[in-house]
């Protein structure tokens, strides 16, 4: 690994902002729709840039954000802290002592965030919160406070509110109280496909037609080339036409993975030097060196149908996944069960549905796999 003066401009596992953010498609979709006043569902598997685009939408139209993870959310108590301490975060002073009082109940306090040292804003709810109401109340309260600050509110991973018990009754009132708002917008974003269009495109849906849904997968290559090729250029460095499109090849146009192989990419190539193919073999196995002893944890949990049908996918180019010499490669000879099994790993995680293909959710995976099978 090969450190120079330039500082590494590729990030993962984070959200991206400004110089860091790749221009794409979507981002002129969402922006027309949220300066009109649209309400916005962005739908695409994890790690697909859609937290990085929806903000990075709202700085570009000076939108502030409330920001609110409903990741797991356990209960609607849950969900009107976390709303409540977004809220809180939004970091606009004007006001705030008018929504502080408002949501006194709550019981906020700004406390001092042990990792950091800095001070931070947390809620504490009581049992009367953890109702239908308390979250249509925090709501009432969010959308006052987004009207006089010009925010739009922001909800990540929706579709986990569908785990809550008692969820149709709350996605019905949060429906009846958010369809109001005229003046707010609301972007909502999910990785579970299925959930999420299912929640906004299904007739029978308390959200029906509420949002227009945006889909955020996989990067448009040409336009993340030449982003990628700009970045190595400003470090001192050159990245061949190549070698891009081999490592977007590699991490499956997967725009987390693909900023993750060429994080390792730019260590491989020394200031001055270009980044040749050979490097960026070497890049993916850094890649999946990083991720080994999560991949072989995850694999050891696995069932025999399982593994044996996630090693044939490693080594398999096609499209038909009941044919012979898919089966074959599994050692399967029930067409019917290998569905279900590749249904069952689309549930857990480790495979995503893509134009009528199976693909590895985390490529690098899929790479760990072929090479060790």
């Amino acid at each position: 690994m090969k450190y120079g003066k330039s500082p590494n401009p590729f990030h993962f596992n984070k959200v991206v902002s400004k110089d860091s953010f790749c221009g794409r498609p979507e981002v002129i979709n969402v922006r027309k729709l949220l300066v009109s006043g649209q309400n916005v569902a962005l739908i695409g598997p994890r790690r697909t840039g859609k937290t990085s685009l929806g903000l990075e939408v709202c700085r570009r139209i000076r939108k502030r954000v409330i920001y609110a993870d409903l990741m797991r959310a356990r209960d609607c108590e849950d969900v009107v802290r976390r709303i409540a301490e977004a809220a809180l975060r939004d970091g606009r002073r004007s006001g705030i002592e008018k929504f502080l009082k408002g949501i006194a109940h709550l019981r906020p306090a700004l406390t001092v965030d042990p990792v950091t040292g800095g001070t931070q804003w947390t809620v504490t709810t009581g049992r009367g919160d953890n109702t239908t109401e308390g979250v249509v109340d925090i709501l009432k309260r969010i959308h006052r406070r987004a009207e006089e600050t010009g925010a739009v509110l922001f909800l990540d991973e929706f579709q986990d509110i569908t785990e809550l018990g008692g969820h149709e009754a709350l996605l019905a009132r949060m429906r009846s109280e958010i369809q109001r708002w005229s003046k707010v917008a609301v972007l909502y974003a999910g990785s579970d496909r299925d959930k999420m269009y299912e929640l906004f495109t299904g007739a029978n849906q308390p959200f029906y037609q509420s949002a227009v849904v945006v889909e955020v997968d996989t990067i448009e290559r040409k336009s993340f080339l030449k982003y990628t090729a700009t970045r190595f250029q400003e470090g001192g460095k050159d990245l061949p036409g190549e070698t891009g499109e081999w490592v977007m090849q590699a991490a499956g146009d997967h725009p987390n993975s693909v900023q993750k192989l060429l994080y390792h990419l730019w260590f491989e190539v020394e200031e001055g030097q270009t980044a040749h193919m050979e490097d960026a073999k070497a890049a993916l196995e850094a890649a999946v060196l990083m991720e080994v002893s999560e991949f072989e944890r995850t694999f050891m949990n696995l069932t025999q149908m399982q593994s044996s049908v996630l090693e044939a996918l490693a080594s398999y180019e096609g499209e038909q996944y009941t044919g012979g010499k898919f089966l074959e490669l599994t050692g399967i000879r029930s067409p019917s069960s290998v569905s279900k099994t590749l249904e069952r790993l689309v549930e857990i995680g480790l495979l995503i549905r893509r134009e009528g293909r199976y693909c590895f959710a985390n490529p690098f995976y899929g790479h760990w796999l072929a090479k060790r099978f």
